[in-house]
């Protein structure tokens, strides 16, 4: 992928949304690039020296606001964010500004080709099924109705199939949601051939298109639902019209 171009790009959309700055993730460790108007710089230490750095650069800019994605950021990285830059000169952050197909577009970025999820061996010789039920069991002792799951590799041991990682800006590659009836994996359809739904299905585990989760969330019945600030993103974080237990469980 041409930086250039994709600094370019970001340059262009920045302009038409009157940003001083955009942050993006560049991988699941917590590296990230920032674009401002005259200049651009990678960090991997953390959201202190990245706010540093933006003081510095925008020192002289009047009311700067500073964008990302909230679906490719944790809540509990925004919410630090939110605070360091209001504390750095009183920077405004925006969430709600992803690079859309759009943008992918303009800055040549292509789509990876999804790739089939492949069966994992097991390590506890249990079923998807039992998972699922011992899942639900560990919620209920930190009294939660269901979670949203995020993490990949959390989602590949609970259903016994490999979840493919995407690389670079794009958000989470596969959700599980699971309630007192349900347990529901949001992922591109491709990645799952017939005979893996086939297993699914009969494992109880239901099948929904990745970008529906949101929908999944909305729709969510219980009283409750537990969701880690430090996994779910803020953008799904805030979609949730149930009481929000924030805590974290042993898969």
């Amino acid at each position: 992928m041409d930086n250039a171009r994709l600094v370019d790009t970001i340059r262009i959309m920045m302009s038409e949304e009157h940003l001083s700055a955009y942050i993006l993730p560049l991988n699941d460790e917590g590296e990230m690039k920032v674009v401002t108007a005259a200049d651009e710089k990678g960090f991997d230490c953390g959201l202190d020296k990245l706010t540093e750095w933006l003081s510095d650069q925008l020192k002289d800019v009047r009311n700067p606001e500073v964008a990302l994605d909230g679906m490719c950021h944790t809540e509990m990285s925004v919410r630090r964010l939110v605070t360091l830059l209001r504390n750095a000169g009183g920077m405004t952050l925006r969430t709600n500004l992803g690079l859309s197909s759009r943008w992918l577009n303009i800055a040549g970025i292509a789509e990876e080709a999804a790739a089939p999820m492949s069966p994992m061996a097991s390590t506890d010789n249990l079923s998807p099924h039992e998972r699922v039920k011992l899942l639900r069991a560990n919620l209920r002792k930190v009294h939660a109705d269901g979670m949203l799951m995020t993490l990949p590799e959390a989602i590949s041991h609970v259903i016994g199939y490999q979840v493919p990682v995407t690389k670079y800006i794009f958000p989470a590659e596969a959700y599980l949601l699971v309630d007192s009836q349900r347990a529901t994996l949001y992922i591109d359809r491709r990645c799952v051939t017939a005979d893996i739904l086939s297993v699914l299905l009969n494992e109880g585990i239901g099948l929904g298109n990745l970008s529906d989760v949101r929908k999944g969330l909305r729709e969510y019945f219980e009283y409750n639902i537990l969701l880690d600030p430090n996994e779910v993103s803020h953008t799904l974080f805030h979609s949730v019209e149930r009481i929000i237990v924030e805590d974290s469980i042993k898969v």
